[in-house]
């Protein structure tokens, strides 16, 4: 990404390395929820179903990359959440074939509604 949008932040975490967090999870993940923690974030984006088992044990509200496309497009930030996630899928996402299909029903539904 060549400039950051103005709307994004960039945090590092403050607090030390959770030890249980660490022994479950990859650092990646470990680090988003540390820092979701940190921040009482409204909702932590992570697709990985040990991250967010982990985090909804920690009360941290999780939604994945679909969630996120639904949300958007629901408020009105994109016009084509089905054709986005295709996008995606096809750089390397990965999603089972019944979220996919669960996904474009609730975007039709949201769509004839």
């Amino acid at each position: 990404m060549a400039q950051r949008p103005p709307w994004l932040q960039v945090r590092e975490v403050q607090t030390a390395p959770d030890a249980e967090l660490t022994g479950q999870l990859d650092p990646g993940e470990a680090e988003a929820i540390r820092l979701a923690q940190e921040l009482r974030a409204d909702a932590l984006i992570m697709d990985e179903r040990r991250g967010r088992r982990v985090a909804a044990g920690r009360g941290i509200t999780v939604i994945g990359v679909l969630g996120m496309l639904r949300e958007s497009y629901r408020r009105g930030f994109i016009d084509n959440p089905i054709a986005l996630a295709a996008h995606l899928r096809s750089l390397g996402f990965r999603t089972s074939r019944a979220l996919t299909r669960r996904f474009e029903e609730q975007i039709r539904e949201m769509e004839s509604g």
